[in-house]
C-alpha cells in the first residue's frame, strides 16, 4: 500500500525531472534578474552599474544550516544584459508566471517573445554546485538600495543680496533689493521720448507751486519715511520740502548766477575740447544726461557740477542726476551733440568711445553694447550688458563670441533660457545655435525628457546643417523614449516611432492592420502593435487615440526628411490607405473639415491618389463635430476608499496618487492601476519635467524633509537626501525646480539632481529669511516670482510678492491689505503683471505696490487690523505658469456646489457640479491643460477643458 501513496508517487516524479539542456541562463541576453553566491569573506558584489535598474535586493543563505554560502539576489525592474557590468560569477535569473526567479533555461520561450510575468517574485530556483536550489524570498532580508549612491552634496550660489533682509538685522549676505523699476534701456522703448518723460516730470516737480503744494500734504517739512511728492505718495529717503524750497531759491535767484556761469563754462570747454580732437578729456568733463535714479537723482537742485571723471571705463552709476536748468532747448542740444560724436567716433572705428558715450552720457546701454559688438570687443560688451540688465540671451551669446563658451553655458542652464537661444541663433549663427541645441538636449536627456529632445531638434534636422551624428543621438532619444513608454506612448511617441521604424528590415502589411507582425524593429515594434490595437478599436477610447495621431501625422510627417526616408518608400502607401480606412469606421463621428484636410493631405504626400479623391467626395461626414459639453455632473459614489491627498499628472499621460492609507499609486492615464508600494507622510509629488520622473518629499519627525526620485518607467525609488523643505513648486520646468530651504529660496538644478549621484545644487538662489514662508511659485521665463507669508510677530500676515530679473535683481512689492475673507477667496498670481488677483465673481484686483519703508508698515498695520482668520494656505495661490488652468468653487443652494476650471487660452469655463458633502478638492494642475479632483470617498478625476473630457478613474 505504501507503494500507493500520494507521498511516493510525488518524490518519485520529482526524480524523474531531468535538468535542461542549459543548466542556466546564457550571458548575454537580458535577464530578469542574477543572484550572486558570496565567497567565504562575506563580501557582496558591486551593483552601481546596475542601480537604475534595480527594484529589490535579497540576502540570506542558500538553506537553513550554518555552512551554507549566503546568496545576493537582484531584481530588475525590467529585463536587463548584465554582461559585462557585473562579476562573472553572477547567475542570470528569469521571472516566471507565478513570482518564480529560476536561473534554468527554457528551450522554447525567449525573454523577446515570452510574455511578461505579472505578480511580485516570491521564489528563487537556481542551480549551485550540482544541486537545485529552491527558498523562498520572504524569508530573506531585504538589502536597501540608498547605499548605491554618493550621499547628496548640497550647494548654495549665492548671487544676489537683500536690503530688505539687511534693514531686518539679518546677515550682510543676503539678496540685494531693488526698488526701481526695470530700466527702460532694457525693454528696448525709445530713449529719447522716455528722458523727455523724464525731464518734464522733472521740471513739474520743481515748479514753485509744486513746492508750495507740499505744504498741503501731511508730513512736509524734513525727509525720511513721513516727507510726500506732488502726487502725495510716500517716497523713503526724498527730500523735504523745506529742502526743495532752499535748492529752488538758490537756482531761482542772484545766488545761483554763479552756478550757471560755470555750468557755461564746462560745456564751451568741453565744446572746445572735441574741437582739439582731445576726446578723451571731453568725455572726463562731458555731463551725463541719463538719470538712473538712486539719492542724486532725488536731490533737485544739485549745489555743484559733477566732477571730472578719473577714468573712461562701463561702470554703472546708480546715482547719477539731471539738473533741473538742463530743460527745453539746451537740453535736446547736448544730446544731440552727444548722438552726432558717437555716430562720428564710430564712423572712423572707434567704436570703444562711441560706446562710451551711448552708455556714460545718454544711458543707451543695449546700443552701447550693440556698438561695442560690432567692434569686435565681445566681452566687453558682455560684461556691459549683464551690468545694465540686458536680457541674459544677449550676454550669453557675447561671451560665446568672446570665446567664453564654459562661462555662456552655465549662464544659459541658470537662467534657463535655451529656448529664447535657440530661437535668437536660428539661421544666425549655426555654431553658436548647435551648441545651445547641445547643451539643451544634454540636460533634458539626463531628466529623461526624451520626446522633448526631440522636438527642440526637430527644425535642426530638417536643415541641410543636419549630419549623421545628430541623427544618431535623436534615434538614441527615440528609442530611450519607447523603452520609457512600454506599451503605453502616446500619440506624438507613437507616431514618431512608425516614421523612424527600421523599415529596411522588411515587413509585411498586406494584413496590416489586422496582424502584421514587425520580426526584427526591437523596440520600434510594440508602438506599431499599439497602433495596429487602436486601428482595429482595442484600445479604449480607439476613436479619440486615432484623432490625436492623425494631427501628430500631420504635424510630424514630412517625406523629404532623411530620418524618414525608409519609410515613405516602403511603408506610407499602405499604412496610410489603412489608417485613413479605421479613421473613418472608429471616429467618423469626431472628423470634422481640419481632420478630413489632413488626412487628405497625408494620401497625397503617401502618392495615394485615388483614396484621396474619393476621401473628397465624400460630404456626409463634412459636417461640424458636436461641440464638446461643457458642463459635468458627478455621479454618487458607491463605495468609499482611502481619500486621495496628494497627486501629479506626468508628461508622459499617466498619474501618481498617494492616499491617506500610505499607498503610493501610479495610473495610466484611463486609470488603469500599473503599480503601488507603500510610502509614510507624503508632503509633495512634483513631477520632473515632462519626463517619467517624479520628485517625492516626506516628512521626517525632526520637521526636515526626504526627497526621493521616482522613476515611473522602472518602478524603482532613488535617495536624494534630507533638506529642511519649506516650500515647493508643484511643477518644474525643464531645468529647474523652484523651492524654498530654510530661509534660501531659489531654483534647483534638475540634472544633478536627477543623476546617479544626485546632488541638490540652486541653480540660483535668494537669501531671504526664514521668517517668510512661500505660498507660490510662479516660473516664469527670465523672471521667477514667488509670493511670501511673513510669519514674524511684527509682520505676521503680510504678504510680498518678489521678482528676480534676469537672476540678478530682485524687486519685492508689498500686498497692500488682503480683503476679507482671506481664506474663503482663491488667487491668481499672474506672471505677467505684479500682482494678485481674486479669483471670485468680482475678479477685483488686489493692490500691490513697490517696496518701502512706509508701503511694509501701512501692509502690517492693515494686516494687524484685519478680522481674525486662518493664515492663507498655498492651495489658495493658484499659479499660471506654463500655461496651467484656473480652478474655484462657487458654493450654490440646496447642497450642490460648482467648481469652475477655466481654460489658459480663454474660451469660457468647464462647469464641474458636485454634492456639497463630497469635498471635491482640485489635487493637480498638469502643464498639459489636465486637471486632476478627488473626492472625500477616494474617487479620482481627470479632467481636460480644452476637450471637454472627464474620466473617473
Amino acid at each position: 500500500m505504501a507503494r500507493h501513496s500520494h507521498v511516493v508517487r510525488r518524490a518519485e516524479r520529482a526524480a524523474k525531472v531531468p535538468f535542461p539542456a542549459t543548466p542556466t541562463l546564457p550571458h548575454g541576453a537580458p535577464c530578469d534578474g542574477a543572484a550572486f553566491v558570496l565567497g567565504p569573506d562575506g563580501r557582496e558584489p558591486d551593483l552601481r552599474s546596475l542601480r537604475d535598474h534595480l527594484r529589490r535586493i535579497w540576502r540570506g543563505r542558500l538553506d537553513q544550516s550554518a555552512e551554507a554560502p549566503e546568496v545576493v539576489v537582484a531584481l530588475f525592474a525590467k529585463p536587463v544584459a548584465i554582461e559585462g557590468r557585473v562579476p562573472a560569477s553572477a547567475l542570470p535569473l528569469r521571472l516566471k508566471p507565478g513570482g518564480l526567479l529560476t536561473s534554468f533555461a527554457e528551450r522554447d520561450s525567449s525573454p523577446a517573445t515570452a510574455p511578461a510575468p505579472s505578480g511580485p517574485a516570491r521564489r528563487l530556483e537556481l542551480l549551485w554546485g550540482g544541486r537545485r536550489y529552491g527558498l523562498s524570498l520572504d524569508a530573506l532580508s531585504l538589502v536597501s538600495l540608498a547605499g548605491l549612491w554618493d550621499p547628496p552634496r548640497l550647494h548654495v550660489h549665492r548671487q544676489t543680496r537683500s536690503a530688505a533682509a539687511r534693514t531686518s538685522g539679518a546677515a550682510t549676505d543676503l539678496a540685494r533689493i531693488s526698488r526701481a523699476k526695470v530700466p527702460a534701456s532694457r525693454t528696448g522703448e525709445d530713449l529719447i521720448k522716455s528722458a523727455d518723460a523724464r525731464l518734464k516730470a522733472l521740471e513739474d516737480r520743481t515748479r514753485l507751486s509744486s513746492i508750495l503744494s507740499q505744504l498741503l500734504q501731511p508730513g512736509a517739512g524734513g525727509s525720511g519715511p513721513g516727507s510726500r511728492g506732488r502726487s502725495g505718495a510716500a517716497k523713503d529717503g526724498e527730500p523735504g520740502v523745506l529742502q526743495n524750497l532752499a535748492g529752488w531759491l538758490q537756482w531761482h535767484s542772484p545766488f545761483g548766477n554763479q552756478l550757471r556761469a560755470r555750468l557755461g563754462q564746462r560745456m564751451n570747454l568741453v565744446e572746445k575740447m572735441i574741437a582739439s580732437n582731445d576726446i578723451d578729456g571731453a568725455l572726463r568733463l562731458a555731463m551725463s544726461l541719463a538719470s538712473k535714479g538712486g539719492d542724486a537723482a532725488r536731490k533737485l537742485f544739485p549745489t555743484g557740477l559733477p566732477g571730472m571723471r578719473a577714468t573712461l571705463d562701463f561702470a554703472i552709476e546708480r546715482s547719477s542726476g539731471v539738473a533741473p536748468i538742463l530743460g527745453g532747448r539746451l537740453f535736446g542740444d547736448m544730446w544731440a551733440r552727444y548722438t552726432q560724436l558717437a555716430k562720428q567716433l564710430e564712423d572712423k572705428g572707434d567704436h570703444r568711445r562711441a560706446a562710451y558715450i551711448r552708455s556714460k552720457l545718454l544711458g543707451d546701454h543695449l546700443e552701447a553694447v550693440k556698438t561695442l559688438e560690432r567692434g569686435g570687443a565681445f566681452l566687453e560688451a558682455a560684461k556691459l550688458s549683464a551690468d545694465s540688465n540686458q536680457t541674459p540671451a544677449l550676454t550669453i551669446r557675447l561671451l560665446y563670441m568672446g570665446g567664453e563658451r564654459d562661462a555662456a553655458l552655465a549662464l544659459a542652464r541658470r537662467t534657463a533660457c535655451f529656448d529664447e537661444l535657440a530661437e535668437d541663433s536660428r539661421g544666425k549663427d549655426a555654431g553658436f545655435h548647435r551648441a545651445v541645441l547641445d547643451a539643451w538636449t544634454d540636460m533634458l536627456a539626463a531628466t529623461g525628457q526624451h520626446l522633448r529632445a526631440l522636438q527642440v531638434t526637430d527644425l535642426l534636422a530638417a536643415s541641410k546643417d543636419a549630419d549623421d551624428a545628430l541623427f544618431e543621438r535623436r534615434r538614441g532619444w527615440l528609442v530611450a523614449g519607447l523603452e520609457q513608454a512600454g506599451g503605453s506612448a502616446d500619440a506624438e511617441l507613437t507616431v514618431r516611432a512608425v516614421l523612424g521604424a527600421p523599415w529596411d528590415g522588411g515587413a509585411d502589411l498586406q494584413d496590416f492592420p489586422e496582424d502584421a507582425h514587425f520580426r526584427g524593429f526591437g523596440v520600434f515594434a510594440q508602438a506599431l502593435e499599439r497602433l495596429q490595437a487602436a486601428m482595429r478599436g482595442e484600445v479604449e477610447d480607439a476613436g479619440r487615440t486615432l484623432i490625436e495621431t492623425l494631427h501628430a501625422f500631420g504635424r510630424l510627417a514630412q517625406p523629404l526628411r532623411p530620418e524618414q526616408e525608409p519609410f515613405w518608400r516602403e511603408a506610407a502607401a499602405p499604412l496610410f490607405e489603412a489608417f485613413a480606412r479605421s479613421l473613418i469606421s472608429a471616429g467618423s463621428e469626431r472628423l470634422g473639415q481640419k481632420e478630413l484636410d489632413a488626412v487628405r493631405a497625408l494620401l497625397e504626400r503617401a502618392e495615394a491618389p485615388v483614396l484621396a479623391y474619393d476621401l473628397g467626395k465624400i460630404t456626409k461626414l463634412q459636417r461640424r463635430p458636436a461641440p464638446p459639453v461643457r458642463i459635468y455632473r458627478i455621479p454618487p459614489a458607491s463605495s468609499v476608499k482611502p481619500a486621495i491627498r496628494r497627486g501629479c499628472l506626468l508628461g508622459t499621460g499617466d498619474v501618481l496618487v498617494w492616499r491617506e492609507s500610505r499607498l503610493l499609486q501610479l495610473l495610466d492615464r484611463h486609470g488603469g492601476l500599473l503599480w503601488q508600494t507603500n510610502l509614510s507622510d507624503v508632503t509633495a509629488l512634483v513631477p520632473v519635467g515632462s519626463g517619467p520622473h517624479v520628485i517625492v518629499a516626506q516628512r521626517q519627525p525632526d520637521g526636515a524633509s526626504l526627497l526621493t526620485r521616482l522613476a515611473t518607467h522602472t518602478r524603482t525609488l532613488h535617495p536624494i537626501g534630507r533638506v529642511k523643505l519649506a516650500a515647493a513648486h508643484d511643477v518644474t520646468s525643464e531645468t529647474q525646480w523652484m523651492v524654498q530651504i530654510g530661509g534660501e529660496i531659489g531654483a534647483l538644478d534638475l540634472p544633478k539632481l536627477c543623476a546617479p549621484a544626485p546632488e541638490i545644487e540652486f541653480a540660483w538662489s535668494c537669501a531671504l529669511t526664514e521668517r517668510l514662508r512661500a505660498l507660490a511659485f510662479v516660473h516664469a521665463p527670465g523672471t521667477p516670482r514667488w509670493l511670501t507669508l511673513d510669519v514674524s510677530p511684527e509682520r505676521a500676515g503680510v504678504l510680498e510678492l518678489w521678482t528676480l530679473a534676469n537672476a540678478r535683481e530682485l524687486v519685492a512689492r508689498v500686498c497692500s491689505y488682503l480683503p476679507a475673507p482671506a481664506h474663503a477667496r482663491r488667487w491668481a498670481l499672474t506672471p505677467l503683471a505684479h500682482q494678485l488677483q481674486i479669483r471670485d465673481a468680482a475678479g477685483a484686483p488686489m493692490p500691490v505696490e513697490d517696496w518701502s519703508l512706509v508701503a511694509e508698515r501701512k501692509a502690517a498695520r492693515a494686516f494687524a487690523d484685519a478680522p481674525e482668520a486662518p493664515p492663507p494656505s498655498p492651495r489658495q495661490f493658484q499659479a499660471c505658469d506654463f500655461e496651467r488652468p484656473f480652478v474655484r468653487s462657487v458654493p450654490s443652494s440646496e447642497g450642490v456646489d460648482r467648481t469652475l476650471v477655466a481654460r489658459s487660452s480663454g474660451g469660457g469655463e468647464f462647469v464641474v457640479e458636485h454634492a456639497t458633502d463630497l469635498d471635491l478638492t482640485c489635487i493637480a494642475r498638469g502643464t498639459t491643460g489636465a486637471v486632476l479632483f478627488a473626492d472625500r470617498t477616494g474617487r479620482l478625476f481627470m479632467l481636460e477643458p480644452n476637450t471637454g473630457n472627464v474620466t473617473l478613474m
